[in-house]
């Protein structure tokens, strides 16, 4: 992909975008990335570059048609590893930087029980520092 591209897809993914470390089962979390918009056009390009999923939205029948594209986990770090040389704010920048580092200390496979009890704790303690970026931006903007 050309660097247009790449810049065009962070610009758009940084004003209508957004990075999650989701919550998961077995108490564990999983890096989220994830874009909702009315044109399916725009977010087809994310879908036939980075795979994911590409969903219909539930809206009110008076409104457009709303569509969602996510990627989690590998893909997630495929995605934003792409655009992050691209990004421009602070807060998105940071948020993409805490979501490569959390992808990059995820582990396959099963350890001993302290193992596993620890590497919970560093999951959540990722989830904690991205749920605080994310709730930030809404503090912000009310205030």
């Amino acid at each position: 992909m050309n660097a247009i591209d790449l810049a065009w897809a962070a610009g758009l993914f940084e004003g209508e975008g957004a990075i999650k470390i989701d919550r998961s089962g077995h108490n564990q979390c999983r890096l989220m990335a994830a874009v909702g918009m009315t044109d399916l056009e725009v977010l087809s390009f994310f879908h036939l570059r980075w795979g994911g999923s590409l969903s219909a939205q539930r809206v009110r029948p008076e409104c457009r048609p709303q569509w969602r594209w996510a990627v989690v986990s590998r893909m997630a770090r495929s995605f934003l590893t792409d655009i992050e040389p691209y990004l421009r704010s602070a807060r998105v920048r940071q948020k993409a930087a805490l979501a490569l580092q959390f992808q990059a200390q995820k582990r396959p496979g099963r350890g001993s029980a302290s193992e596993l009890v620890a590497y919970r704790e560093r999951q959540w303690a990722f989830w904690e520092v991205m749920h605080g970026l994310n709730l930030r931006g809404i503090k912000e903007a009310v205030a």
